[in-house]
C-alpha cells in the first residue's frame, strides 16, 4: 500500500484546522469571541488559506516571491478583519444611538 497522497494529507490538516476554528471560535456557545477568540479563529484561516496555497494550488513549487506576496496578502486581509473587530469591539468606532 502506497503512502498517503499529499493532497490527501492537505484535507485531513484543513479539517483539523477547521475543527481547531471550531473549537476557538466556540461554536458550542453563544457568546462573543472578544478580540482574542477573533484573532485565533483568523490565525485558524490563516493557516487554512496558505495550506491552500501551498498545496492545492502548488505554490510550493513557485517561486520564493509568489509564496512570499501570497502568504503576505493573506495576513494582511487577516490584519485588516481584526483590526476592524477591535476598533468596533472596544469603542473606537462605531456609536449607539441610546447614547
Amino acid at each position: 500500500m502506497k503512502g498517503i497522497n499529499r493532497l490527501t494529507l492537505a484535507w485531513v490538516v484543513l479539517l483539523a484546522l477547521s475543527v481547531t476554528a471550531l473549537v476557538v471560535g466556540g461554536a458550542a456557545t453563544q457568546e462573543p469571541l472578544g478580540v482574542a477568540g477573533t484573532a485565533g479563529v483568523l490565525l485558524t484561516a490563516l493557516f487554512k488559506g496558505r495550506e491552500i496555497l501551498l498545496h492545492y494550488l502548488e505554490l510550493k513549487h513557485a517561486g520564493r516571491v509568489w509564496r512570499v506576496v501570497l502568504t503576505a496578502y493573506l495576513v494582511l486581509i487577516a490584519a485588516l478583519v481584526l483590526l476592524a473587530y477591535a476598533a468596533e469591539n472596544l469603542g473606537w468606532i462605531g456609536t449607539t444611538l441610546n447614547k
